[in-house]
């Protein structure tokens, strides 16, 4: 039926649509962000893009509408798609694309999940360049999630050189930035980045130790909800002119209680929910739990994943 480019655009978002995977849906999963959501999510991205695939293969006028729902949410989870991707990105931006007049496929991706589960090779280490290239492309990104699984023999995880420069040319629209992966950039790359992301509101990243390194309390006023390995040395901030946004965060009982104290005497009290990731060391649970009693009033909401 000849229907309306509109009506078609309405009739493709409702046949591709994830629940709690974009922006601002995704932000009441926000305190499951990390490998459980990944678990209950990744696969129904992957089937939505199978169809979204079809869409744009059926004619041209199909392809114009549906490519923007195709480029909605970038799925990689291999990495010899990375190259193929990355010229694809690079030459419509610069409108030689293989559809004439066609715009920039970048400007309509809002969700980057980067889940490179095959076997690298020497030949492959140059992930980590294509990778750069395409956040490059990605003006208007949201979402952003490294959850590749560590092989042994595999080349990855590395340090992902430029990755940490190219996330801050979309810095203004990164909501959700998940660093589930071994692979861990310089700590001090990391904190420059963290306060050039003005709007982030979900920060994952369970892996990183801080060392002497100073965490970015200046971010608390934008950020929500704070997932990291433990309570990391606090920068000074000044708080009774700063509003702290911070009101979930996750903690892994896997580590000595006695490195979150200091972050929870200061931010405790404006927490909201909790999220305890015991990874089978609940031995330690009681003394979080005790924690929390003395030093989280205002608490509505506590989950605990064993």
């Amino acid at each position: 039926p000849d229907l309306p480019p509109e009506l078609w655009n309405h009739i493709f978002d409702f046949a591709t649509y994830v629940p709690y995977t974009l922006v601002p849906e995704i932000f009441e999963k926000s305190i499951f962000i990390g490998p459980y959501y990944n678990q209950q999510y990744h696969p129904k991205l992957r089937a939505a893009l199978v169809t979204k695939r079809y869409l744009v293969r059926v004619c041209r006028r199909w392809w114009h509408i549906a490519i923007r729902h195709l480029y909605r949410a970038i799925y990689i989870g291999r990495a010899r798609c990375l190259s193929s991707l990355c010229a694809t990105l690079q030459k419509y931006a610069i409108g030689k694309g293989t559809v004439p007049g066609a715009e920039p496929l970048g400007q309509w991706t809002q969700r980057l999940d980067v889940v490179i589960r095959d076997h690298l090779t020497r030949a492959d280490t140059e992930a980590d360049y294509y990778l750069a290239n395409i956040i490059k492309c990605l003006p208007n990104i949201a979402i952003v999630s490294f959850a590749m699984t560590f092989i042994p023999g595999n080349v990855l995880p590395t340090p992902l050189f430029g990755i940490v420069d190219a996330l801050r040319y979309p810095a203004s629209s990164i909501r959700i930035l998940d660093w589930t992966i071994p692979a861990k950039p310089a700590v001090s790359e990391l904190v420059e980045l963290l306060k050039s992301l003005p709007r982030l509101h979900t920060f994952h990243c369970p892996y990183l130790s801080w060392g002497n390194e100073k965490f970015p309390a200046s971010i608390l006023s934008s950020v929500n909800t704070l997932a990291l390995t433990f309570g990391p040395p606090l920068a000074e901030i000044d708080a009774e002119n700063t509003s702290i946004s911070l009101r979930k965060i996750i903690l892994d009982t896997r580590w000595d209680v006695g490195l979150w104290e200091e972050f929870m005497d200061i931010y405790g009290t404006f927490l909201t929910s909790i999220h305890f990731d015991c990874n089978n060391f609940a031995r330690n649970l009681t003394d979080y739990l005790d924690m929390v009693n003395r030093q989280c009033p205002n608490l509505l909401q506590m989950t605990i994943c064993v």
